[in-house]
């Protein structure tokens, strides 16, 4: 059980069925197994999903790993590659033990100095590569903060710009399209660095529908981005810093021996939570694939559609303006602002990396989370009007704890009625 709070959480049957779906889909998303079930090598051919690749005239095999998935992906991949790999780094947002490749932790949702550093150490080696070696990049959720490397910006210009993105209630195909414009790795960066080299780029998606050059920033991917798309997105949510802008790489040649491979997306743990309502024989719909808007209004909009019985089920992405001082996350958000109108109904929002802009996942609210809250002299409108869904859960007893998780998706929301 992924879900390490379950039995508490799962204090009425209707709860305990909701979080069992939840659970079924971050079993689903697990990176090792992902990675086992998609790739195989023998025989100097390396399969990947219905890819073959001949590595027989390959001189050396470079691996990089960036996201929140990378170290466990990669020590899968360690295991089906072996002594072939000849060297990598791997930059996630912890470390572990690696036989054949670098290991190093990184920062996240903030770029930090060690993130850069760390990302110099894959530029170095991408730049030796020649026209006879293979890269193959792990790219996940959660690189474009990991795997940073400007232009100009000092670390300090870099943070204060993506700390007001991600507060700003951008979503985050428009923070990853400035990114990508203020860094050398992004927007194909990373493509034209480990060129004339071959690039397979194994891809977990945690972007809303799934556009391979916004997961994490697109480092192996052609952007059709330009300057101008930035600009109006900084003057949309009036961020007026001052700092110079770098056109993304254009350019065809620099992809003409890339792979660009989508591994795993929301998509994966949609699937393995339709399974689950079939086993507990419940009515299943899918609302979206790529769920989107602000997190405090978008509930209401999902309990509008929800169906007379059973669960409804989403992924995507929310985004939270930020108006006030509190603690919470976009999921946490979410099942606050639905809690006024749920009515025999559990509603259950979480991060598939276990890290809701908190140490929470996400959260469960029911019919009986306002009058709980009520009983404990907690004002609901205090709490959504100062963004601090942490704390408003928290004092119920109503935080999904998962931990990390290894893996990076989008987020999961999953609805159920009596």
């Amino acid at each position: 059980m992924i879900i390490k709070n379950f039995k508490s959480l799962a204090s009425t049957p209707e709860r305990k069925i909701t979080l069992e779906v939840a659970n079924a889909g971050l079993e689903g998303i697990v990176p090792n197994l992902v990675i086992e079930e998609n790739i195989s090598f023998k025989n100097d051919w390396l399969i990947i999903k219905n890819n073959k690749f001949n590595l027989a005239n390959i001189d050396k095999l470079y691996v990089f790993g960036v996201g929140k998935a990378a170290y466990e992906s990669a020590k899968a991949l360690e295991k089906i590659l072996k002594n072939r790999i000849t060297e990598g780094v791997v930059l996630d947002i912890k470390k572990g033990r690696l036989k054949y490749l670098k290991s190093f932790e990184g920062d996240h949702p903030l770029p930090s100095a060690r993130n850069i550093s760390a990302s110099e150490k894959i530029v170095a080696i991408a730049k030796k590569a020649t026209k006879n070696d293979l890269i193959i990049t792990l790219v996940s959720g959660g690189a474009s903060s990991l795997f940073c490397l400007p232009h100009k910006l000092n670390i300090a210009q870099l943070k204060s710009l993506n700390d007001k993105l991600i507060k700003s209630g951008a979503d985050i195909q428009e923070i990853n399209t400035v990114r990508k414009h203020i860094s050398q790795v992004k927007g194909g960066g990373l493509a034209k660095i480990a060129y004339p080299a071959q690039v397979i780029s194994l891809i977990f998606s945690d972007v809303p529908g799934n556009n391979l050059s916004f997961i994490a920033s697109g480092p192996t991917v052609q952007d059709k981005t330009t300057k101008k798309d930035v600009l109006k997105i900084l003057k949309k949510y009036d961020i007026d810093d001052d700092f110079a802008l770098f056109d993304t790489i254009k350019e065809e040649k620099y992809f003409k021996n890339v792979n660009n491979i989508l591994l795993l997306s929301g998509i994966t743990a949609i699937e393995k939570m339709q399974e689950k309502c079939k086993e507990l024989k419940k009515p299943c719909t899918v609302y979206s694939y790529a769920l989107r808007g602000e997190a405090k209004i978008v509930g209401r909009k999902l309990l509008q559609r929800l169906p007379d019985k059973g669960f409804m089920i989403a992924s995507g992405e929310t985004v939270v303006k930020v108006e006030g001082d509190g603690k919470g996350g976009r999921n946490q958000e979410l099942v606050l602002g639905s809690l006024p109108y749920l009515e025999k109904t559990v509603f259950v929002s979480l991060a598939s990396d276990g890290h809701d802009n908190t140490t929470a996942a996400g959260a469960i609210g029911d019919e009986n989370s306002l009058p709980r809250a009520i009983k404990k002299g907690i004002a609901w409108r205090e709490y959504i009007n100062n963004n601090d869904s942490f704390n408003f859960f928290e004092q119920l007893d109503d935080l999904i704890i998962t931990g990390p998780t290894g893996t990076n998706v989008s987020d999961l929301i999953v609805i159920y009625k009596k």
